[in-house]
């Protein structure tokens, strides 16, 4: 049994540091706005907050008035997506907590969770396009996310604007993974 407890924490490690980075992106504004001024074509600042304010009351702003109805429809999906995968998160963080207390060696669960934190990030050298594909093809209904290039969405939120967001879960995430890492250590 104990054998199977430190495996599932191991497992879980890594799973709530790239949540945990997920998690303070998603609702980030500020970070929304650094990214679209990079890339949108778009003055975007105050479409960020209501975006963030959207996925986290689930409220749509009038500047939600520009979007198609199909736009629409895949942001209602997104928030729900956002809402499951933050609900993950807090049952995996309350399951780790639960069997942290009856693992032995903790030390080793974090070191060992924490190298596989810190190498998962080789899985960003696939190509993204493909990354991005599998995702939107395992959360989302076929087609129901894929809209015209002229599309409010696509030039508010370009491609590169979701590459440099992933970029930052897998950064923070690497760097959870590397405290975790060290502090095992000591």
């Amino acid at each position: 049994m104990q054998k199977y407890c430190k495996i599932i924490l191991i497992i879980l490690i890594p799973i709530l540091a790239y949540l945990m980075s997920f998690g303070i992106l998603v609702y980030d504004s500020d970070y929304y706005t650094t990214l679209t001024q990079k890339y949108s074509k778009i003055d975007a600042a105050d479409m960020n907050k209501d975006m963030v304010e959207y996925f986290k009351t689930g409220v749509t702003a009038s500047s939600f008035l520009g979007f198609s109805e199909k736009e629409q429809v895949h942001l209602q999906d997104v928030k729900c997506v956002i809402h499951y995968l933050l609900g993950f998160l807090m049952i995996f963080l309350v399951l780790f907590l639960f069997l942290l207390r009856f693992a032995e060696d903790k030390k080793k669960i974090f070191f060992y969770g924490g190298i596989i934190t810190i190498i998962m990030p080789v899985l960003f050298f696939l190509p993204f396009e493909t990354l991005f594909t599998q995702m939107h093809n395992m959360f989302f209904a076929p087609g129901s996310w894929i809209f015209a290039a002229d599309a409010l969405l696509v030039n508010l939120y370009p491609a590169e604007f979701f590459y440099a967001f992933a970029k930052g879960i897998v950064l923070r995430g690497f760097c959870l993974g590397l405290v975790i890492t060290l502090l095992s250590r000591k």
